[in-house]
């Protein structure tokens, strides 16, 4: 029953299929926000990414931080709460053939991330499935 929100964005692009976007990027180009949503939504993805992104001087054990600080809850509803009107939004745009392999795609994707082995920072999760492009 799982969708990924990417692979749908990818299977409605227009434009090179070589890449899939990031969650952000979908979010800021797609998601059909009012201004005060997308201001907030960036000024909390900013504070988050201070707090645990090295290269901002924050560090990832502060996911492990309990109770976790609010800055952080915040920076994780911003981009699920965003999730629905990614979805009919791409919903709404996207063909039946194309349905068919984000929903094959998206099975292999679960299935995968469930190995040992799975890497989810790997750079080869940027590279859109085979024969998409």
């Amino acid at each position: 029953g799982v969708i990924d929100l990417q692979l749908m964005e990818l299977a409605t692009r227009y434009y090179s299929k070589k890449y899939v976007s990031g969650l952000a990027k979908c979010i800021d180009r797609d998601a059909p926000l009012t201004t005060d949503e997308m201001r907030t939504w960036k000024a909390s993805k900013e504070k988050g990414l201070k707090l645990f992104a090295p290269e901002r001087g924050g560090s990832y054990d502060v996911f492990n931080v309990r109770p976790l600080p609010d800055d952080i809850k915040e920076y994780c509803v911003q981009d699920v709460q965003f999730l629905p009107k990614l979805w009919v939004q791409y919903q709404g745009k996207i063909s039946s053939s194309w349905t068919k392999r984000v929903m094959t795609e998206s099975a292999n994707r679960v299935m995968l991330s469930q190995t040992a082995t799975y890497d989810g920072k790997g750079k080869d999760k940027a590279l859109a499935p085979v024969g998409w492009w």
